[in-house]
């Protein structure tokens, strides 16, 4: 139940931002709920932040520090606009989820605080 909604609350927050940002390029184009799949999996990190989380199947990095380059990646990539991802969905999404948990599950701030 908790999940679904921080899918769902992960997929609006993921498009809010690059709405307001592109709203006036007509020709910007958005599909998708990959902003809604990284708050899904910032959630999972706030509960399992030592967890191993295996980049392109086979390296293995402790999730909070996934965490931190997903993010330095995303900022580097929507400043440099090299490509037709949607980084600003992806990182919009990813701050929802984590607002959602800690909205829906406030004890998440005490798991956090126990791992560091």
């Amino acid at each position: 139940q908790n999940l679904l909604l921080i899918y769902f609350i992960s997929l609006i927050g993921g498009n809010i931002y690059p709405y307001f940002k592109y709203r006036s390029q007509i020709d910007y184009i958005a599909i998708g709920a990959s902003g809604a799949v990284s708050g899904v999996l910032f959630s999972y990190i706030l509960f399992y932040p030592m967890s191993t989380i295996y980049v392109f199947f086979h390296i293995p990095m402790p999730a909070v520090l996934y965490a931190l380059l997903y993010v330095g990646f995303s900022i580097y990539a929507m400043r440099k606009r090299h490509d037709n991802v949607g980084h600003e969905a992806h990182l919009a999404g990813a701050g929802a989820g984590i607002f959602a948990t800690v909205l829906l599950v406030p004890q998440v701030i005490g798991i956090i605080a126990n791992h560091f």
